[in-house]
């Protein structure tokens, strides 16, 4: 289950019990950042119409927020993003910090990569 149906962090303990094999939490980034716009539900297509650029409240409450311990049977992965515009340089300095901060609290990563570090010679 998808870190865009909660980016708060508010239900992953209840999203768990669907049973989707695991729980991604985030997006995470440093610091708090603020959505290019919200999350829309498109009923009409049944479907969700989701931002550029994602909001995240950021390390600190993330760290606050998400349990050393689990329940049995749930694995976790956190999606890690940075602010737009931010050089690769920064950017592998602050997936660096993040990692070290939210590794016993989660059981994997996923790296959102910027257009600008992808043009810098990230690979996706």
């Amino acid at each position: 289950i998808g870190c865009a149906i909660d980016p708060h962090g508010e239900a992953s303990s209840a999203m768990a019990r669907f049973g989707g094999g695991f729980v991604e939490v985030g997006p995470i980034s440093v610091k708090p950042l603020t959505a290019s716009k919200p999350i829309e539900r498109m009923d009409d297509s049944l479907s969700l119409s989701l931002p550029e650029s994602w909001a995240s409240d950021g390390l600190e409450k993330w760290c606050e927020r998400l349990p050393v311990k689990r329940p049995p049977g749930v694995r976790c992965v956190a999606r890690l993003t940075v602010a737009r515009g931010t050089l690769p340089l920064q950017s592998t300095d602050d997936c660096r910090v993040m990692i070290d901060r939210l590794a016993r609290h989660v059981d994997g990563f996923v790296v959102s990569t910027s257009d600008e570090a992808l043009q810098a010679g990230w690979t996706q």
